[in-house]
């Protein structure tokens, strides 16, 4: 087992109270009494420990299975251990990882003196030495720089980074002075900001405040901190920097603002200082549309946000940092000025509906809150062409509901998912809803779901639909179209013909109805059912006149349609009587009428 790895079993089963009230115990003048004996497989780390007041001790035991590579017993006597309900867990608490610590520290000691002089100079041991364990870099994504420095040197103390930032003016351009201090109970300012910069890359001792010698054998920073650091070593080596500050060109402030966005910051502006918080998000803003007369006014809140440069990529706000995306950016730069000094824009009465929804969008975009007079929204939505597009996927009917907004194709689901969108909280779009849900189509998985019965699709082909004709255009998807619509059996190649024997021979054709389906259609006709549903979902209309005369017509003939035949035989008195029929004017015949016999 290696030494890194007896280190992480011990640093895993702790926290860092403990860990750090081990440390206490093993730096302290009255060193514990550590017994360690070898059985088998198992190293047996026996503690004896005195409590503060050195009137009472304590017995610690840690068994360490170096085969396993686990900790197969720990117990103590202290108090936090006993109240510590384990059930079965590995814990440690300060005497134990001071036993494990001091253990570690021992073999390292052993292996420091039977290891060969020429062993100790060599490089590649030492690199090896120090290596932390591989597993920490490929079971996480982000290395836990804190731990990493445990793992490596436990004695190190962690330092703090804080910052200030100033602005100043100057004849060439207004820059921002960073000043930074270090510390960790005390924060100290560092004078000289670029020699300690320089010292903390060519890893030298630099004096920062009183009893504080920074030296990386006994201080690191946080993996934050020292992101920062590279980043005024990297602004240092391209610019002339002297003294207690680092100046910062106003321009090119979003990059350290970006960096140091996870803390609080001292900021002097206009002569006030404020901690501030560096929010990484856009900035909290309102507007506000509504007509006067025939035009649109915009306005805003008197409080603007304040640019910190002239690119408007960061700003301040409520004592607050902002550095919105670049989408904001981009689009708040075009109403900014204007706003600010006018109080308001005014767009007048000819812009077009187009332009007038691409307004509201953008503006959507770009701030949290967002009123609009509800009359801009119900002229928007009066001027979009709606297209309810039904299509039937197994047994079950549909309807997609999508709105033409200009040249844009939306989706009814895109509008209602939005949390912006002017258009959802109009009029229109719950009468959309609404009609729909009167034909039994309710809204499901980001569609329209038929849920009525045969009887409710009856009617709504028959009448329901025309209500929404007036909303928008009733299309079909997938070629789906014969399943939305209500046949009413319109008759088509109508023939009367002589066959070699003298015979006359009757055919006919009924839209959407089967010769096969015909005496089926016959039937639910004389049993006064409204309707009929046939065996591929075509829905015949039994109350249709023009179709009920012609099946009146086709009883009177006492024609054999049970077996559903192309054609039927006539005699010459049913000959007469079909004529007669025909040439009724409540009959209306396009095709084949010429055919028959005057």
């Amino acid at each position: 087992m290696k030494i890194s790895e007896l280190e992480k079993l011990i640093l895993d089963n702790t926290s860092k109270f403990n860990l750090s009230k081990a440390k206490q115990i093993l730096e302290s003048d009255n060193l514990p009494k550590i017994i360690i004996k070898k059985v088998e497989d198992n190293y047996n780390i026996y503690g004896n420990f005195n409590s503060e007041n050195k009137l009472q001790s304590c017995n610690s035991h840690l068994k360490i299975d170096i085969v396993n590579k686990k900790i197969s017993f720990a117990k103590c006597q202290c108090s936090v251990f006993l109240e510590f309900d384990s059930k079965n867990n590995i814990y440690l608490c300060e005497h134990l990882v001071a036993s494990g610590l001091n253990f570690i520290h021992q073999i390292k000691k052993k292996v420091n003196k039977t290891a060969p002089s020429k062993e100790i100079s060599r490089k590649d041991k030492k690199i090896l030495l120090n290596l932390p364990d591989a597993n920490d870099f490929m079971l996480k994504n982000k290395i836990d720089l804190d731990k990493l420095n445990l793992s490596l040197n436990i004695k190190k103390e962690k330092l703090k980074l804080s910052l200030s930032l100033k602005e100043v003016f100057e004849d060439n351009g207004n820059y921002f002075d960073v000043n930074i201090f270090i510390g960790s109970s005390t924060m100290y300012p560092i004078s000289n900001i670029e020699e300690f910069i320089l010292s903390l890359n060519n890893s030298k001792e630099y004096y920062i405040g009183k009893g504080l010698i920074y030296d990386k054998h006994n201080y690191y920073f946080s993996q934050e901190d020292q992101e920062v650091l590279e980043y005024l070593y990297e602004h240092i080596l391209i610019s002339n920097n002297k003294g207690n500050s680092i100046k910062l060109h106003k321009e090119i402030i979003r990059r350290f603002l970006t960096i140091v966005s996870t803390r609080k910051i001292k900021f002097s502006y206009s002569y006030q200082t404020y901690i501030c918080e560096i929010k990484h998000e856009d900035l909290p803003i309102s507007f506000t549309l509504k007509p006067i007369k025939e035009d649109y006014i915009l306005t805003t809140k008197k409080v603007f946000p304040i640019p910190l440069n002239d690119k408007m990529d960061v700003f301040f706000f409520d004592r607050k940092i902002y550095i919105p995306s670049f989408t904001q950016i981009k689009l708040y730069r075009l109403f900014y000025n204007t706003l600010k000094e006018d109080g308001n824009i005014v767009f007048y009465k000819d812009i077009s509906i187009e332009q007038l929804y691409n307004l509201i969008s953008c503006i959507n975009v770009i701030c949290e809150d967002l009123t609009v007079d509800s009359s801009i929204a119900n002229r928007l939505a009066d001027n979009i062409k709606v297209d309810f597009e039904f299509e039937k996927k197994g047994a079950s009917f549909y309807c997609n509901v999508t709105l033409m907004i200009g040249e844009n194709k939306v989706s009814y689901s895109e509008i209602l998912n939005s949390s912006n969108s002017i258009i959802k909280s109009s009029k229109k779009m719950s009468l959309i809803e609404s009609e729909l849900n009167k034909n039994r189509f309710f809204y499901k998985n980001e569609t329209f779901v038929f849920y009525g019965n045969d009887d409710d699709y009856y009617l709504f082909l028959k009448e329901k639909v025309k209500c929404l004709e007036k909303l928008g255009e009733i299309k079909s998807l997938n070629d789906n179209k014969k399943y939305f619509k209500l046949y009413n059996g319109n008759i088509s190649n109508l023939e009367l013909k002589e066959d070699g024997d003298n015979n006359l021979k009757f055919s006919f054709k009924l839209d959407g109805i089967d010769n096969k389906e015909l005496s089926d259609v016959i039937d639910a006709y004389k049993n006064k059912k409204r309707y009929i549903k046939l065996k591929d979902n075509l829905f015949v209309d039994l109350e249709d006149k023009e179709l009920i005369e012609f099946l009146r017509i086709i009883d009177a003939l006492n024609l054999n349609v049970i077996e559903g035949k192309d054609e039927y035989k006539l005699g010459l008195n049913k000959l007469y009587y079909l004529n007669s029929k025909l040439n009724n004017e409540q009959i209306n015949l396009l095709k084949g009428k010429e055919s028959l016999i005057e």
